[in-house]
C-alpha cells in the first residue's frame, strides 16, 4: 500500500494514494456566492469543474497567503471529485496493508480531528491518517 505524505497546519498527514486522482499546484479558485460553510469555491482542471473544499477551518485564505510548496489535492469518490489545500506534499511511504488496516482499527474510538481516522508510525515519525471520505459526508 502507498500512502501520499502532505502537511497541513503544522501537522503531518498521510493519505492513500489510490485515493488520489491529482496533487496540483494553486490554481486560481473561484468563489462561489451563497456556497455552503466550508466550500472556499470551485477550480477547472483540465475540463472538470471541481469543487474546493476547506478542512483547515480558515475558510477565509486568499490566493495569495499559499507558499510555494502549497498545493490542491484532487480525490474522487464515485466520480464526484473534491480538493483540499495543504501546505506541502513531500514523500510517498510504501507500507505494508496490515500495518494500515492495524492503525484504522486502533484509531476508530480515537478521533482527535474531524478528519482524522487514526495514526501511523512510520520511519520512525507519528502521521495522522487523513480520512478523506469524511469530506463526502459532509
Amino acid at each position: 500500500m502507498k500512502l501520499l505524505q502532505f502537511k497541513m497546519g503544522g501537522e503531518q498527514y498521510v493519505v492513500d494514494v489510490l485515493a488520489i486522482h491529482s496533487v496540483e499546484k494553486i490554481l486560481d479558485i473561484t468563489r462561489v456566492p451563497n456556497a455552503p460553510k466550508g466550500v472556499i469555491g470551485v477550480i477547472n482542471v483540465r475540463g472538470l469543474m471541481t469543487t474546493i473544499v476547506d478542512v483547515r477551518g480558515n475558510q477565509s485564505e486568499e490566493r495569495n497567503s499559499y507558499t510555494k510548496d502549497a498545493r490542491i489535492v484532487l480525490i474522487e469518490d464515485q466520480n464526484d471529485p473534491l480538493g483540499f489545500i495543504v501546505d506541502q506534499t513531500s514523500n510517498v511511504f510504501t507500507i505494508e496493508d496490515q500495518m494500515y488496516h492495524q492503525a484504522l482499527e486502533a484509531g476508530e474510538n480515537q478521533r482527535n480531528h474531524p478528519y482524522s481516522c487514526g495514526v501511523i508510525y512510520i520511519d520512525e515519525q507519528w502521521y495522522t491518517i487523513f480520512d478523506y471520505q469524511s469530506l463526502f459526508r459532509s
